[in-house]
């Protein structure tokens, strides 16, 4: 099967639509190519914006990106960008950040959503954390979590008054 890309998610997936404005005010997509570009200069992209949604409506999301996969040959990557915590201090941010990532190594995605959700953490790509985890786990299971890396802008600046917390991980079987 090909990939025909943004109009076959759309029409497989509910509540996915075609929509160019969604991605102006976000930047998740646009820090991933050159790194995309640079591994693989010939790869197809096609770039998802999560907005508003609830654990159900990820769910969803997931059953349609899940039974779209099943349907391929060739499994594609999936890539989620995505801030830790937003503007506490380093000691505060680092202490969320760490039951954030808690949550996803883990691997199970309603825990992902419930432990963000319930700690307030804001995460801005919890949403679509939790619809990879939940498509992988409907496509024969994910079996480890590795981080990759982990920093705060204070490691960068200095200052830890107020500050984003980043994190890298893989996900496989």
């Amino acid at each position: 099967m090909g990939w025909t890309g943004a109009r076959e998610l759309a029409e497989a997936i509910p509540g996915l639509e075609l929509d160019a404005l969604a991605h102006q005010g976000e930047h998740g997509i646009e820090v991933e190519l050159p790194f995309i570009a640079r591994l693989n200069p010939q790869a197809k992209v096609v770039g998802i914006a999560i907005g508003h949604g609830d654990l159900a409506s990820c769910q969803r999301f997931a059953e349609g990106l899940a039974g779209l996969l099943k349907k391929r040959e060739d499994q594609p990557l999936l890539l989620i960008s995505s801030d830790m915590n937003h503007f506490a201090t380093d000691e505060e941010t680092r202490r969320l950040d760490e039951v954030a990532l808690a949550a996803l190594e883990r691997l199970d995605p309603e825990d992902v959503y419930e432990t963000v959700t319930d700690n307030n953490i804001s995460m801005c790509g919890v949403l679509p954390a939790v619809i990879v985890l939940e498509t992988l786990r409907l496509l024969g299971g994910v079996r480890r979590a590795e981080r990759v890396g982990y920093a705060t802008t204070a490691d960068v600046t200095g200052d830890g008054s107020r500050v984003v917390g980043y994190a890298g991980m893989l996900f496989g079987a």
